[in-house]
């Protein structure tokens, strides 16, 4: 009976740790991943503050389903890694404890991060993206304004749209000029 209680010690100390390491990784990933890959880009096209913010939140839960295999395999790597460097499986394995139930706290973070990320796929993610797009659609005009500013031209498949002037205040284009480029 005794036996049974240092094992569950045991898994509790290595799921402890396996789900640190996993949140914080998580965590530092998402953040990454949603300011450097999405956000910062739409803001040098003319995103505003307020509705960057809102496309952060909007999309953090999806940048998790992304990341969470991802720091699961990091929690796991790192876990185990010290685990070992720390001679805590030789002793493990001296006191009789199979190193394939060692596993069964990472069997439980994969089982857990699998269906988060389905859930965060197939539920969450798609009524986020509705929402993301509506965010982008209501300042769809100042993006435009802005690469206008800033590119001279807009291309719209076959169609090139250049402007000399951009007066944002009053949403007028001065020397506006369009080419097909089919004809």
């Amino acid at each position: 009976m005794e036996s049974r209680g240092l094992i569950a010690t045991l898994y509790k100390y290595l799921g402890r740790d396996l789900l640190r390491t996993a949140v914080l990784a998580v965590a530092a990933f998402s953040l990454v991943m949603t300011t450097f890959a999405v956000i910062e880009p739409l803001r040098k096209q003319g995103l505003q503050a307020t509705q960057a913010l809102r496309l952060f939140v909007y999309l953090l839960p999806v940048m998790c389903s992304l990341t969470l295999p991802i720091a699961a395999v990091f929690s796991a790597t790192f876990t185990y890694g010290r685990f070992s460097m720390d001679n805590e499986l030789t002793a493990c394995r001296a006191g009789g404890v199979s190193t394939y139930s060692l596993l069964i706290p990472a069997a439980i973070l994969g089982l857990a991060v699998g269906g988060s990320t389905i859930y965060l796929n197939n539920e969450l993610a798609p009524k986020l993206a509705r929402r993301g797009e509506q965010t982008v659609k209501a300042n769809l005009q100042g993006l435009l304004y802005q690469k206008l500013r800033t590119d001279g031209f807009i291309r719209f498949d076959a169609w090139l749209l250049h402007a000399d002037a951009v007066d944002l205040d009053t949403g007028r284009l001065h020397g506006v000029v369009a080419v097909d480029g089919d004809a």
